[in-house]
């Protein structure tokens, strides 16, 4: 997946309102192509379609090559499809400029990493407010509601310490936060448990479960763990760039 927070580019732009859909997320005949050269041609995604009903939970699955990173950045509105159309939440994201496209991530899309991504630098709130610290907006009342998630997650006591003194499990937690800060509609988590031990990753698929049902998010959860997988509704297969479970 790309990088996290849109290295602290682009200054905010309006976005227009969400249309009403049926739909958090869909691909209409999907096509992206990659390489130079000789390996110009190569196709990562080939016509995919697929739709991801809203409040959903789906497991992407997929063997390394199979073009499951590529899909996840074509979701999460880091890159646009060669042909056919990625709509999100009711639009094409072929339709935004570059600008545009960075709003819409940090606004309306959530995003959790396998290696949780936090900034050395700052403390457990402020990496949690990085999303609302990007627009200039971490006001009184976000700071509370923030404070609150934080407290929901058991970091009550640790708003002010910094990521080298958590625990894996809590690094994560903080990521969550994070990427739940400005009450996304959709959440892409990347092997979100690849680097926890059994029982914390078990414990925070409950928090996915939980935060879901409390928060009414749609989830994407890539992952190679089979138990997780089988937490969610349903499940994506990718094999060669196409989709050979799930879909439209």
């Amino acid at each position: 997946m790309a990088t996290h927070m849109d290295q602290m580019i682009d200054s905010p732009a309006a976005l227009p309102s969400q249309p009403d859909a049926v739909s958090a997320v869909e691909l209409r005949n999907v096509i992206k192509v990659y390489g130079q050269g000789r390996q110009a041609g190569t196709r990562a995604l080939d016509g995919v379609r697929l739709s991801i009903r809203a409040g959903e939970a789906v497991a992407l699955l997929g063997r390394s090559g199979s073009g499951k990173s590529t899909l996840l950045n074509l979701i999460g509105a880091m890159d646009v499809p060669t042909s056919g159309e990625v709509v999100l939440g009711g639009r094409p994201i072929s339709a935004m400029s570059g600008s545009e496209r960075t709003v819409f991530r940090r606004r309306r899309l959530g995003f959790v990493f396998q290696s949780f991504h936090l900034v050395p630098s700052l403390s457990v709130l402020e990496n949690a407010a990085v999303p609302w610290m990007l627009d200039g907006a971490f006001d009184a009342e976000a700071r509370r509601d923030l404070t609150d998630l934080l407290g929901g997650l058991g970091l009550a006591d640790k708003l002010g310490v910094y990521p080298d003194e958590l625990s894996g499990g809590q690094r994560q937690r903080v990521a969550i936060a994070r990427a739940l800060a400005r009450r996304p509609e959709l959440v892409l988590a990347d092997e979100p448990t690849g680097n926890l031990d059994s029982s914390t990753g078990a414990s925070i698929l409950d928090l996915f479960d939980r935060l879901r049902r409390d928060r009414g998010f749609t989830l994407v959860l890539a992952t190679h763990d089979e138990l997780a997988a089988e937490r969610c509704s349903s499940r994506i297969v990718l094999e060669d760039g196409r989709v050979v479970e799930g879909g439209a």
